[in-house]
């Protein structure tokens, strides 16, 4: 998530790009990563923000697990028998990732205005996605960029909440499945558990960005 001001446009074209959210992991793959927004031409300086760092992975009843990934907000750490950690966020523009842990609780995704919730099994509140940022530039106040809702395993009744802003559910083991990220909001998709219930073990999709563009007339 990012804001400025654009001063001295000169007549020519822009090319402005829309970055894809990032697909859900699964039983044996991470999240991937957000595609990166832009506006470039010649007559200005290029902006870019970053896509979402992808959440990590963790192995059903087994030790192997990886970190969330780096973005423009990090993936939260997966779960397994080992600690992992979230993914960094980019300064200015969105918030680390929570910490995995060991016993079977995901990290939940940063947000453009909060880190992403550390795994707890024992927590209320552990693995929820970090909150968004709000803005104005529609003339409406909108909340962009939350991240996504970690997950838990082991029978844990319990998933993460997305961040406000969009961001998507943890899924719940039997209960409920992963939500995506809301499109246009750049938002994280929550995570996956592991579970006998096919559908719950997809992580859901981030959702795509949006760039807005406000100017006097």
């Amino acid at each position: 998530f990012l804001t400025g001001s654009l001063e001295n446009l000169g007549v020519g074209s822009y090319t402005i790009t829309v970055g894809a959210g990032g697909a859900g992991g699964d039983s044996n793959n991470a999240g991937t990563d957000g595609g990166n927004s832009s506006i470039v031409a010649t007559s200005i300086t290029d902006v870019v923000t970053t896509g979402g760092g992808g959440g990590g992975w963790g192995q059903n009843g087994g030790s192997a697990a990886t970190n969330g990934r780096d973005g423009g907000s990090g993936g939260g750490g997966g779960c397994a028998t080992t600690n992992t950690t979230g993914g960094s966020g980019t300064n200015g523009q969105g918030n680390d990732g929570g910490t995995g842990l060991a016993s079977d609780s995901g990290g939940g995704g940063g947000g453009a205005g909060a880190a992403g919730n550390n795994g707890n099994w024992a927590s209320s509140g552990a693995s929820d996605g970090g909150d968004g940022t709000a803005s104005s530039i529609t003339g409406t106040s909108v909340t962009y960029a939350g991240g996504g809702g970690g997950a838990r395993g082991g029978g844990e009744n319990e998933g993460g909440a997305g961040g406000s802003g969009g961001g998507g559910v943890g899924a719940i083991r039997n209960t409920r499945d992963a939500g995506d990220g809301t499109d246009g909001r750049g938002s994280g998709g929550g995570a996956a558990t592991d579970s006998s219930v096919a559908s719950e073990s997809v992580g859901g999709d981030g959702g795509n960005g949006v760039v807005i563009l406000s100017y006097t007339t």
